[in-house]
C-alpha cells in the first residue's frame, strides 16, 4: 500500500513491507563523483544472521579478493559501532556496546595471505538459540600498503554484521522534511526513523509530479541503512532538467518488511 500525503511537511508510519511516502512542495528552477581504485575487495559489506537457530549455528560468508598484482596479507578485527542522524559512523571496543553481539560470533580465519587475483572466504558464526533483541557489531579486513614515500598505509573495508532477533522487523516513519536551496540546487531534506526491532536499509526515489499528479522526472534514493531505535538525515537532490515552475516532490522509500 503506498499513501500520499500533498502537504509541506507531514509524516505517516506504516507496518510491514511498506512504501513510505509524503509530498513536498517545491519550486523548481534549473538547478561526479570520482572513484578510488582499491587493492583488494570485499563482499558482501553487510551481512544478516537469524539469532533464532535451534540447536545449531547461523553462518555467514565474506569473500576477500586480492585485486593487486602481489600477494596480499590480512588482518581482521572487529568493534563496536554506532551511527549519526547523518550517517557518520562512532566506533568502540568490541563488545563495550549495548547492542553488541561482537563477543558471540567467532569469525575464522582472523588472519590470512590471498595470492594475486585470488579470493579466499572468511566465516562468521552465531551461536544458535533464540533471542528477543537484535544487535550489531563491524569487522575490518585490513591489509598494510607501502606509499612510493615508505609511508606504510593500512588499508581496510569494514563489514557490517547484524544479528536480526526472533520477533523483530524494521519500520519507518518520517519525522521531517523541507526543500533546501544551496549555490542554485534544490534537495528534498527527510528524516527517517527506525522505531522497529531490527536494522532497516529503506531505498526508492524521489518523485517529481505536476499539479495533474503525473510524474516528470525522479530521483533515486540508494539503500541506506538505519539502526534499530534510530533515526537518519538524508539529502536527495532534485532533478535539474525541469523548467522553472511548481511541482510536489514526492519521496517514497520501501523498508523491507512483510507488506508492500
Amino acid at each position: 500500500m503506498v499513501q500520499t500525503v500533498s502537504r509541506v511537511v507531514s509524516s505517516k508510519c506504516l507496518a510491514g513491507r511498506t512504501r513510505v511516502a509524503f509530498g513536498l512542495l517545491a519550486c523548481i528552477a534549473f538547478l561526479s563523483p570520482s572513484r578510488a581504485q582499491a587493492q583488494f575487495s570485499v563482499s558482501p559489506v553487510i551481512l544478516t544472521l537469524p539469532l533464532e537457530v535451534e540447536g545449531g549455528t547461523s553462518v555467514g560468508l565474506v569473500s576477500i579478493r586480492n585485486e593487486s598484482e602481489g600477494s596480499l596479507e590480512f588482518r581482521l578485527h572487529s568493534v563496536d559501532f554506532d551511527q549519526s542522524l547523518e550517517g557518520d559512523h562512532t566506533y568502540f571496543p568490541s563488545g563495550s556496546h549495548a547492542n553488541s553481539c561482537g563477543d558471540d560470533v567467532r569469525v575464522t580465519p582472523d588472519a590470512l595471505s590471498v595470492q594475486a587475483g585470488q579470493s579466499q572466504q572468511v566465516r562468521f558464526e552465531i551461536p544458535g538459540g533464540p533471542r528477543d533483541e537484535s544487535c550489531w557489531f563491524m569487522i575490518f579486513v585490513e591489509s598494510p600498503a607501502t606509499s612510493e614515500s615508505g609511508v606504510v598505509i593500512n588499508q581496510r573495508i569494514g563489514v557490517k554484521v547484524f544479528g536480526i532477533g526472533e520477533s523483530t522487523s524494521p519500520s519507518g516513519e518520517f519525522h521531517a522534511g523541507s526543500i533546501v536551496e544551496e549555490d542554485g540546487n534544490r534537495s528534498v531534506e527527510l528524516e527517517y526513523a527506525n522505531p522497529g526491532g531490527a536494522p532497516a536499509w529503506p531505498s526508492g526515489s524521489v518523485e517529481v509530479r505536476d499539479f495533474r499528479g503525473t510524474v516528470v522526472a525522479s530521483s533515486a534514493v540508494r539503500a541506506f541503512t538505519v539502526l534499530p531505535g534510530s533515526k537518519r538525515q538524508l539529502a536527495v537532490r532534485l532533478p535539474d532538467e525541469l523548467a522553472p515552475g511548481q511541482y510536489l516532490a514526492v519521496p517514497m522509500l520501501d523498508f523491507g518488511g512483510e507488506y508492500l
